[in-house]
Formats: C-alpha cells, sequence, structure tokens
C-alpha cells in the first residue's frame, strides 16, 4: 500500500473521568498525488481500523523472530469490541469490502472510547489508531488522554416498562471531582447491562441532597439521554446527546410543586414524558415536553379513587402509552390506570388488576413485548375504510407485581391485565424480619428479582424465579449496605441467559462496581478480543 496514506486521530477531551464518554475521530488522509484503488473500507466486518490505549510509562518488549513487540498494558478494540463484551459475535462473509480513494481523498470514523474500551481505570495515557491495509500496519501519532478518578455520591436506575429488543439500560450516577460535582447520563447494554455504552457527563451545582430520576428509552435509535433531579423544591433536567456534545440543563417547568416520579420516558422524537405528582401525592399529572425543552402539555390524569398515591410502577407502552400501575398508601388493592401520551382527546382508562393478600410495599410492571408482538396475528391487511382491513393493536400484556411482608414469609403477587390471571410466590425467610423493598426488576420472562433492607440496614435479595430469599451478602459474596445505593439491572431477550445484576457505589475504588446474582453458577461472557 502506497505510503502516501497518512493516520491521524484526535479526541473531544484530553481530560475525563472514569466512565465518562469521550468520543474521537480517526481520518485515514490520501495525501499522494495518485489514487488508491483498492483499500479496505473502514466497514466493521473488515476489522481494519483499530484504536490503542496505552499507559504512558509502558516499556515495550524487545522485538524477537519468535513473536512481534508486546507493549505491557496496551488494550486493543474495534467496533466489534462493543459487542465481543456482551457475548455477541457476529461473523461476516470473508470478504473485504474496498473502494477507491482518490489524491487528497479521506475517510472519517467517529465513536466512543467507552463504548469501545469499556471502563478504563484512572492514569494517563497515549491514546493511538491504527489501520491494517492488508500489506502493512498504518500507525497514527499518539495524543494523550488523563483519566481521573472521581467519588461517586448516588446512583439510580431507569425501571423500564416495555424495552424494544435492543433498548438500552439506563441509569444515572453523581459524582464529585476537582472541580465540583457531576453527573453522568449512562446508557448501558440491554444484552449485558453492566457493558457501558454512552456516559454523559452533566455539570451539576446542588449543595445538598439530590434525587436522581434517569428516564428510560423505547428503542434503541433513541440519541437522547435525559436525567432529572432535584435541587430542593425546583426540579432540572438535562438532555445529554449520545452522539457526543454538550448535555442542555434546564429548570422543569412544573405545573405545581412535587415530584418526579420514576421513570420518566425519552421519547423517540428527542423529547420527553415525566409523570408527576403534587406534594401531597393526590394528584397526578403527565408532563410532555417537546425535543426543544417546552412544555407541550400537562394533563392532570384524574385518579378513579383518592388518593394519596402509595407503591406504584410507571410503565410505558413504548412511546405511545403511558400505565401507571399503583396502590393507595396502606391500601391492598392494585390499580391500572392508562392514557395516551400525546392524543389530547384520549380518555384516562381505569381498572382493577387484583387485591394483594396485604399492605401493599412496593409495586413494578412491565409489558412483554415479545409476547405482545406473539399474540398479535402475523398476517393483518392494512388500509381501506373496511374495519375488517385496519391493523389490530398491539394487545396489552402489561404484568404487575405487588410486594407484601409477614415477619417469616415475603410474598410476591403478579396480576396479569390481559387475563386478569392472578400468581402468588411465598418466599419464605429463614428467620423473622421486617422487610422493606428498594429496588426490583422484572425480566423479559417475566420473574421478579427484588431488594430489600431489614430492621438492621442489612439487604436481603429475592426472586421468584429461583424462589430464592436470602441476605444479599450470600449471593453476592460481598457486603453491601443500603447507602451504596443499590440498583439492579436484568438483561433484555437479546442477552444469552436471564442476566441479574447489582449495582452500586464501590468507595474504595471510587467507581460503580456490578456483581452478578442470577444465574447462579453460570460464568459470563469473557471480555477479551474475540478472533473473526
Amino acid at each position: 500500500m502506497p505510503s502516501s496514506l497518512k493516520l491521524s486521530i484526535s479526541l473531544a477531551s484530553p481530560e475525563i473521568f472514569r466512565g465518562e464518554s469521550n468520543f474521537f475521530s480517526v481520518v485515514l488522509k490520501n495525501e499522494g498525488g495518485q489514487p488508491i484503488t483498492n483499500a479496505p473500507t473502514f466497514a466493521a466486518e473488515n476489522e481494519a481500523l483499530s484504536v490503542w490505549v496505552t499507559p504512558v510509562d509502558a516499556v515495550p518488549s524487545t522485538p524477537t523472530e519468535l513473536g512481534p513487540v508486546v507493549v505491557p498494558g496496551r488494550r486493543t478494540a474495534n467496533d466489534k469490541s462493543f459487542e465481543c463484551r456482551q457475548g455477541i459475535h457476529r461473523h461476516g462473509t470473508g470478504e473485504v469490502s474496498r473502494a477507491p480513494l482518490s489524491p487528497g481523498g479521506q475517510w472519517t470514523a467517529r465513536a466512543d472510547l467507552l463504548e469501545w474500551f469499556g471502563e478504563v481505570p484512572p492514569g494517563t495515557y497515549n491514546v493511538q489508531a491504527a489501520y491494517n491495509s492488508g500489506y502493512d500496519v498504518i500507525e497514527s501519532a499518539p495524543v494523550p488522554l488523563k483519566i481521573l478518578p472521581w467519588k461517586p455520591l448516588a446512583a439510580a436506575a431507569a425501571r423500564h416498562g416495555a424495552r424494544s429488543y435492543s433498548a438500552r439500560a439506563t441509569a444515572a450516577a453523581m459524582g464529585s471531582g476537582p472541580n465540583g460535582k457531576f453527573i453522568l447520563a449512562q446508557s448501558n447494554s440491554d444484552a449485558l447491562p453492566k457493558v457501558p455504552f454512552h456516559a454523559i457527563r452533566v455539570p451539576l451545582e446542588a449543595a445538598g441532597p439530590v434525587e436522581l430520576r434517569p428516564a428510560s428509552a423505547p428503542t434503541a435509535a433513541v440519541n437522547t439521554c435525559h436525567v432529572l433531579w432535584s435541587e430542593g423544591k425546583q426540579w432540572q433536567v438535562a438532555a445529554a446527546p449520545l452522539t457526543g456534545g454538550a448535555a442542555k440543563v434546564s429548570p422543569l417547568q412544573n405545573v405545581m410543586p412535587g415530584t418526579v416520579l420514576a421513570s420518566p420516558l425519552t421519547h423517540s422524537d428527542g423529547g420527553l414524558a415525566v409523570p408527576f405528582a403534587d406534594a401531597e401525592l393526590n394528584h397526578l399529572y403527565l408532563l410532555r415536553f417537546a425535543a426543544d425543552g417546552s412544555l407541550s402539555s400537562a394533563p392532570e390524569l384524574p385518579l378513579d379513587v383518592p388518593g394519596p398515591i402509595g407503591p406504584h410502577a410507571c410503565c410505558w407502552q413504548s412511546d405511545a402509552t403511558f400505565h401507571f400501575a399503583w396502590c393507595r398508601a396502606g391500601g391492598r388493592e392494585v390499580r391500572l390506570l392508562s392514557r395516551e401520551i400525546d392524543n389530547a382527546d384520549a380518555p384516562v382508562q381505569h381498572r382493577i388488576l387484583g387485591s394483594a393478600p396485604g399492605k401493599v410495599l412496593w409495586i413494578d410492571a412491565r409489558i412483554d413485548a415479545d409476547e405482545a408482538l406473539a399474540v398479535r396475528p402475523i398476517f393483518v391487511e392494512t388500509g381501506g375504510d373496511d374495519p375488517r382491513h385496519q391493523q389490530t393493536p398491539i394487545p396489552l400484556t402489561l404484568k404487575a407485581w405487588a410486594m407484601t411482608a409477614t415477619p417469616t414469609v415475603l410474598t410476591c403477587t403478579e396480576f396479569s391485565a390481559a387475563s386478569n390471571r392472578v400468581r402468588t410466590v411465598n418466599l419464605r425467610l429463614p428467620k423473622e424480619r421486617t422487610l422493606t423493598p428498594i429496588c426490583s426488576i422484572i425480566r423479559p420472562l417475566g420473574d421478579l428479582a427484588a431488594i430489600c433492607v431489614d430492621q438492621d440496614e442489612e439487604l436481603w435479595y429475592a426472586s421468584t424465579a429461583s424462589g430464592l430469599i436470602c441476605p444479599l451478602r450470600e449471593v453476592s459474596r460481598k457486603t453491601i449496605g443500603p447507602s451504596q445505593f443499590p440498583s439492579l439491572f436484568a438483561a433484555s431477550s437479546r442477552g444469552s441467559l436471564p442476566w441479574v445484576y447489582l449495582r452500586y457505589l464501590d468507595a474504595v475504588e471510587g467507581r460503580l462496581a456490578f456483581v452478578k446474582l442470577e444465574p447462579v453458577g453460570e460464568t459470563e461472557p469473557c471480555e477479551h478480543e474475540h478472533a473473526h
């Protein structure tokens, strides 16, 4: 390959925090006077482009006839690395796609170091790009990168009502660094939730405690990650572009003093839908914001019985319908409120899902998108005025779990909106405890996993899939407390196994750490380079 090919790499920032996104651009330019007719393109199946991250103090080995130079601590990645770390391996046809590169012409590739490499520990590194022409390897000049440690202060995960096949798992973390506090708006892999995708830094000026409300995403095509947080009585909202660039922060336009309920929804049009309750939890609103941040509607959703609102779960049917599974404070009857998001004339629909055996402590809800598509007819005609030719709607397959407890039994009751069937799972405690649920997740198969705290501030893990309830330390092999902001993540149906992960703040290492809880005994997809 002619020596006229020159490769360069640039970073969006020379300094980032551990686990933060940093977008880079790689440019391959033909600086010669003759065209190159058969250069391998940057297509993923070629794996012609790679990036190296090397500690600045790494000392390369001496080359020998037995092997190439080895650089200690060097990490190598390409645009297939993100999927490889999830255990997903796609193989191409084996044919190399090639294209001409005219004199003065150039190709540009842009991506995120976090997506390609995952989390890299704090330190000072050199970042280089390498292009394999098939004849030789062209390297760029190194550019410096400093990765800073930070102190995690809080974290939260969105509860997803209905995620499409590959919608990302979204979350947020608050931390402090040399220049003050910040929030990371985070988007993680759906197939293996501990694998990061993007994490956009948002500046934070709050002096006191902050409540975080990350928004969920209905599809993988959403390019904005919203995070809301409270600063006293005022709520702020950040729209973080997942394609790079600064986040836009603005005060949330409230209809009255109150609270944002978990979890809001990032709409596929770039806007935001926010469930909002007044300070006494007697009134429910649905705030709809356009992509530019302006408030477009704020209808009150009347409750069919007087509040106050007790345990509840906000569940989004894609970005079309809002479902609210809830119970009055101290009550047993689980109710469902539904309304179309963007139809101003749409009525609010109410129904009773059923009664729990005792006082409801916690509610979670999920729409099984895979089941909904499976029960809808495959061959459906559309068009025309004849009702027989109209598209049939996807049926509502919402399932809600309500948790109740006695000193010896944690009872999880599942209610089905489609069939009105009720399923109860009793998890017997090994000793008398007073349990309070603090987070939960519903896996694609419909099973519930939850974390509870007892009167001694010890955490317990409960799973309806395995019938397991035990101190969290027994399944995690770690001592984790409620002050470490534990939250649960579950793999989507695209994952190789029904993974359940716990994420928590690790103050010793200064990071957000993950530990796998289920399936017990299964090895994880290896985070190593895979030969294609």
